[in-house]
């Protein structure tokens, strides 16, 4: 059945195609943008939810966890290798591209943020990492906003100031998390060895003076 589903859609994005460019080869249709973006993301869900949902049966918690995550890359991966195809052939303008790749980089950093709360709830050194990895490509991914114009020049700085204060907790805490949970130290001696790494990383950050206040790198470099 997903099979036939598939071949399916697959000759319905091939009709689309051919009629799309034999009449509007110039200039990008954006009714046909949308019934292909449509179409192509449903094939990736049924993928996706036939992928996980045979994993789910056979009750292999490795298997389905690993799958669970490459699966959920490749979601977004995908689509943007669809993205860039049409843009290669023009059925996509520059404009309707980079949006789309704006929104599915979002995607894919919020799902991979998810996905790996879900698989390792347990575990709270993988919880900060994945927090420290997505604050990071959400920094990463708001700066690619500014440049397509998404969002303000201004509301990056104010957002960016922001972030670099949450990343300043989280490698705090991660580091902490490994001292003292992994190699079993001391709280005192992981809280300390902790600041003194935060320390290095903020003070090797000294020319973004507009992210991170001289105060606060006075305080973890006295």
């Amino acid at each position: 059945m997903p099979h036939s589903i598939i071949i399916l859609i697959i000759a319905l994005i091939s009709f689309y195609f051919l009629y799309a460019r034999v009449r509007l080869y110039e200039k990008p249709w954006r009714f046909f943008n949308f019934c292909v973006t449509t179409i192509f993301l449903l094939i990736e869900l049924i993928c996706f939810a036939f992928i996980n949902l045979k994993n789910l049966i056979i009750g292999v918690p490795e298997v389905l966890r690993t799958e669970l995550i490459i699966s959920t890359i490749l979601f977004s991966v995908a689509f943007l290798l669809f993205i860039s195809f049409n843009y290669v052939i023009k059925a996509f303008s520059r404009d309707v591209s980079l949006s789309y790749s704006y929104v599915s980089f979002w995607f894919l950093i919020f799902s991979v943020f998810i996905v790996l709360i879900i698989c390792y709830w347990n575990n709270i050194v993988i919880l900060l990492f994945d927090l420290i990895l997505f604050t990071v490509f959400s920094l990463l991914n708001l700066k690619f906003g500014t440049y397509i114009n998404k969002i303000g020049e201004s509301t990056f700085l104010i957002a960016t100031r922001i972030y670099f204060y949450a990343l300043l907790l989280e490698i705090l805490f991660l580091f902490y998390g490994i001292f003292n949970l992994v190699f079993n130290f001391n709280y005192i001696i992981a809280i300390f060895l902790s600041l003194f790494i935060i320390g290095v990383i903020f003070n090797l950050l000294s020319s973004y003076e507009k992210f991170i206040s001289r105060k606060l790198k006075l305080i973890l470099n006295p």
